[in-house]
């Protein structure tokens, strides 16, 4: 019963440690996903400036 108990007991932490970790990796994947995103917003956002200044100066 001893033995028992100590084998579900390491089992029970090695779960909660793989669940643990699991989960900063998907943190730190979406973090990742999102820092990207953030990066090609701004990129467009730049271009879309661009293309508004020339379609000013074109007008003119």
């Amino acid at each position: 019963m001893k033995y028992l108990k100590a084998v579900l007991g390491l089992a029970c932490w090695r779960t909660i440690l793989f669940i643990a970790i699991l989960t900063a990796v998907l943190i730190l994947f979406s973090l990742h996903q999102t820092r990207e995103l953030n990066d090609a917003s701004a990129s467009a956002l730049q271009e879309a400036e661009k293309l508004r200044i020339k379609t000013v100066l074109l007008a003119r």
